[in-house]
């Protein structure tokens, strides 16, 4: 790794403290892209999630940044099957390293491949890019993209810094990813089932829940008895672990 000095440490820092402060998953996309452009300088982002790097391409809703928003249509509507950083000999280097530079990718082979650099980067000004993989080790996989016009060329020093934020923007991602996945799996319950069965996972009696939402104990067991059943917990222990997932 290219040697870093004190300032991109404290940078790196600096990222890290504002997304850490994300509330959401697309809140956190969104604080990356902004922090990227605030405490490291790079203005022209893209951020794409998937359930794995090649469905991350694929994402019809990334956070953009800069000249990106313009480019957005053009890829999502297409560009996306023939990006460069999808060919498998990319992949393969994201497989041991997590930021990988442009000019470190193999030439352009095929047609679609030669299209997406002349008609898709070079018509819309850019001549540069690092791509950087963050991976959650099985939720999820993001793709950020920073592009550059070429006016300053990026060096190991940028895609070394890059690679430092990996680790952690991973972890922080980690967390927003299995979030959604919790969400995901939970089965429907009604609104009322919901709030008892919130209730139980908290620790409260039949009684406590009753007297907290002001309803019959009858009707709490009638709620406990229906979310088990739509659960298929067989007690109020195995729904509390359920629901805090």
């Amino acid at each position: 790794m290219e040697e870093l000095e004190a300032r991109d440490y404290r940078a790196a820092l600096r990222v890290v403290e504002s997304v850490s402060r994300a509330n959401t998953l697309d809140g956190f996309r969104h604080a990356t892209l902004d922090a990227f452009a605030t405490e490291l300088g790079y203005r022209d982002l893209t951020f794409f999630v998937g359930a794995t790097a090649e469905d991350a391409f694929a994402d019809a809703s990334p956070a953009v940044l800069g000249r990106a928003g313009r480019m957005l249509d053009q890829y999502v509507c297409g560009y996306w099957r023939e990006d460069v950083y999808a060919r498998p000999q990319a992949l393969a280097m994201f497989r041991t390293r997590s930021a990988v530079a442009l000019r470190e990718l193999p030439r352009p082979a095929s047609t679609g491949e030669h299209r997406y650099v002349e008609q898709f980067l070079v018509a819309n000004h850019i001549h540069d890019e690092i791509g950087i993989k963050l991976d959650t080790g099985g939720t999820g996989v993001a793709l950020i993209g920073v592009l550059g016009d070429g006016r300053r060329p990026f060096g190991p020093r940028d895609v070394a810094r890059l690679e430092l934020l990996t680790g952690p923007l991973s972890g922080i991602l980690r967390f927003f990813t299995r979030a959604e996945c919790r969400t995901a799996e939970r089965p429907a319950l009604s609104p009322r089932q919901r709030e008892v069965a919130e209730l139980v996972a908290g620790g409260l009696t039949n009684r406590e829940i009753a007297r907290t939402l002001s309803i019959g104990e009858p009707t709490v067991k009638k709620h406990v008895t229906r979310a088990l059943a739509a659960t298929g917990c067989s007690s109020r222990t195995q729904l509390a672990i359920t629901w805090r997932g």
